[in-house]
């Protein structure tokens, strides 16, 4: 019943864009300083794509906007120009490039969609023509859900380890109602511990589904498919890259993420609307499973551009991702004329004090050993390094899924927001 649906929204907190390198673009258009100072403007093709079937009888999409002569208070209409798609040009001007388009469609410029803005940076570079999506810009509304779901894949089989495993998946509010979205995809470990109780460790979840609806309700993140990978009795072997001779235990992440990559994804890339762009898959975990997700960052950066890193073991073996890893070759810093790869770090202390001190637990003083590491590699905290220091947190479920929201702003946080 869409009755309820249909009728004028009020607008949503439309924040005045500010410069914040910590956030992440969801798209970035590629425009030609030859050709805008030739022609002093680029007509750029913004085109909605949604189900017609789901709307009301004759209703048409308007867009509103900030930059390119688009405004939030009054919308201009799009032409439908096919089944299920609606086209406007807006001119690019040269005093444009270097600034920031942010979008939002509205059904006959009254009921606003939902969900966070479609942001993108105007960037001039030497081609000469708009190299990302061909000069279009793709805009996939949605209007009737404010929640995702999740669902399981059971009986994964990984031929290397021998042995089965679920798979937990969450989607995001918009994935039912619009077929033409595509999302970035973030692995997570331990996934019986992400979004339900009953499975989840000592009976406690990080209920991730919750933290997901709301910041992408409150306009905060980008919608992503989450997909919960669950451990098996070789966790301990399975998220550690190398054997720790105290712990008797270890070595087997390499074939882990083989495992992902080889198995997992392409179910993932062939089931469900993933984006294909590069930088679209990231991986995150707590703990050993922090600590293989910051590994395959920094060793695997075609494939995993976002890593978060959350109360990681960096001890094991002696401190080897410090100490070893972190000097072999990694994905270029925005400094370096890298930047597409991010690395969120964090951590508890134990007490109230947002110090560490050596006595702490929950490694707090290796990840700010690991964090000076990044910046002396030239990675700036704040662009394309995080960290937070969890002032008595502790290491378990709990207090990791009570800061989830934190690694999902900085990873996947909208501009301004």
């Amino acid at each position: 019943d869409l009755a309820g649906v249909w009728r004028a929204s009020t607008p949503p907190n439309m924040l005045r864009p500010t410069a914040s390198a910590a956030a992440p673009l969801l798209l970035l258009l590629l425009l030609s300083s030859q050709t805008l100072s030739t022609a002093e403007a680029y007509s750029l093709q913004v085109v909605v794509r949604y189900p017609s079937s789901q709307l009301p009888a004759g209703a048409t999409f308007y867009l509103r906007g900030s930059g390119c002569g688009l405004d939030w208070s009054n919308g201009v209409e799009m032409a439908h120009s096919e089944r299920d798609a609606w086209t406007l040009n807006i001119t690019v001007a040269s005093t444009d490039v270097g600034s920031q388009l942010q979008l939002k469609c509205l059904v006959d410029d009254k009921i606003w969609s939902a969900g966070p803005n479609s942001v993108y940076l105007l960037e001039a570079d030497a081609d000469a023509t708009i190299t990302a999506a061909g000069g279009e810009v793709l805009v996939a509304p949605f209007f009737q859900s404010n929640s995702g779901r999740y669902y399981y894949k059971t009986n994964v089989y990984s031929s290397y380890f021998r042995n089965f495993r679920d798979l937990v998946i969450y989607l995001p509010p918009s994935y039912d109602e619009n077929p033409y979205k595509q999302y970035e995809v973030l692995i997570m470990h331990d996934g019986q511990n992400l979004f339900n109780a009953s499975t989840s460790f000592q009976g406690v979840a990080w209920m991730c589904q919750d933290t997901l609806d709301s910041l992408i309700m409150n306009e905060r993140m980008a919608e992503i498919i989450v997909v919960g990978v669950d451990n098996t009795a070789k966790r301990m072997d399975e998220y550690t890259y190398s054997y720790d001779p105290s712990e008797q235990v270890g070595g087997e992440g390499d074939h882990y993420l083989d495992f992902l990559e080889a198995t997992v994804w392409p179910y993932v890339a062939g089931t469900l609307r993933v984006s294909k762009a590069p930088g679209s898959v990231g991986i995150l975990g707590s703990s050993l499973g922090g600590l293989i997700s910051c590994y395959a960052g920094w060793t695997r950066p075609a494939v995993y551009a976002k890593s978060g890193c959350m109360s990681s073991s960096f001890f094991w073996n002696s401190e080897d991702f410090n100490n070893t890893v972190l000097l072999r070759p990694g994905p270029a810093p925005a400094s370096r004329g890298g930047g597409r790869n991010l690395f969120y770090l964090d951590s508890g202390n134990g007490h109230s004090s947002s110090a560490c001190t050596p006595d702490d637990e929950d490694d707090c003083v290796q990840t700010q050993t690991v964090l000076r590491h990044f910046e002396s590699l030239g990675y700036s905290l704040g662009t394309d390094v995080f960290n937070y220091i969890d002032a008595g947190g502790q290491h378990s479920e709990a207090y990791w899924g009570a800061r989830f929201f934190r690694p999902m702003l900085a990873l996947y946080g909208i501009p301004g927001k």
